[in-house]
């Protein structure tokens, strides 16, 4: 890929980034973190519902590059890293919603993974932005090194 495509997809994950903080911020403001009491926590009736609907949103627009990701692996057969971060993602969400709703119905309280969801997702998508930044710096330094004859091959 060209130099450009690569600045593009480096951009549109660093915006995707920049879209997901506001949400993930605020989730973690307003959610349960265990038992833990956070001087910036700031609990009231149903905001656990609330960070629910905020974490769908998160989903769709953090989540979306992992799970775009993920199908594609496993459309050509080789689940790797963005596999693993859907399962994650899925599952941490999956768990959530079940402990919202079950201490709803139930009336005891469960320990929901909001918190925790939020700031995966904006690990894994900022993580993701280093990564591509690095490839593409290394891929940038190969090309300019090709023309003096110089070959790095893969250890």
């Amino acid at each position: 890929m060209t130099t450009t495509i690569w600045a593009t997809i480096i951009m549109a994950i660093l915006n995707n980034f920049f879209r997901s903080l506001p949400f993930a911020l605020i989730i973690m403001v307003i959610s349960q973190m265990g038992s833990l009491k956070l001087p910036l926590q700031f609990t009231f009736p149903y905001s656990d519902i609330l960070a629910l609907i905020l974490t769908t949103i998160l989903l769709f627009i953090g989540g979306k590059l992992f799970f775009q990701g993920a199908l594609s692996e496993f459309k050509q057969k080789a689940p790797s890293m963005m596999a693993l971060v859907a399962m994650g993602l899925a599952v941490s969400y999956g768990y959530s919603c079940f402990a919202i709703i079950h201490s709803y119905l139930s009336g005891q309280s469960q320990n929901e993974l909001l918190f925790e969801f939020a700031s995966l997702i904006l690990i894994m998508v900022l993580g993701y932005w280093l990564e591509m930044r690095v490839v593409t710096q290394a891929g940038n330094a190969q090309e300019s090194l090709a023309p003096l004859g110089i070959i790095i091959s893969p250890a």
